[in-house]
């Protein structure tokens, strides 16, 4: 009997994630995502979309803070969202 393995190959580069401001979606909870800010001892949700849901797992995402203006709370810095708190005054960059 003979197999064959066919692999995909995923240009992350170019794959559709969408990663923008949304002021007016909330999640389940209520709480405002991708806000333009987050208050000192405050928390924040952001989210990143990936269409379609299932090209990029979870586990495959990770994001990195700019500087240490925010922290991730409770570990919150993998998959489609994240939380992050205020720690000091100034702007942040998440990526």
């Amino acid at each position: 009997m003979n197999t064959s393995t066919a692999y995909t190959v995923i240009d992350l580069k170019t794959a559709p994630v969408r990663l923008e401001p949304v002021t007016t979606a909330t999640n389940s909870q209520g709480v405002i995502v991708n806000p333009a800010g987050v208050a000192v001892g405050g928390l924040a949700l952001y989210r990143a979309e990936v269409v379609p849901a299932g090209l990029i797992p979870d586990e495959a995402i990770h994001w990195i803070k700019s500087n240490d203006n925010v922290s991730f709370y409770a570990g919150q810095d993998t998959g489609r969202e994240a939380v992050v708190r205020g720690v000091n005054p100034g702007s942040f960059t998440l990526v």
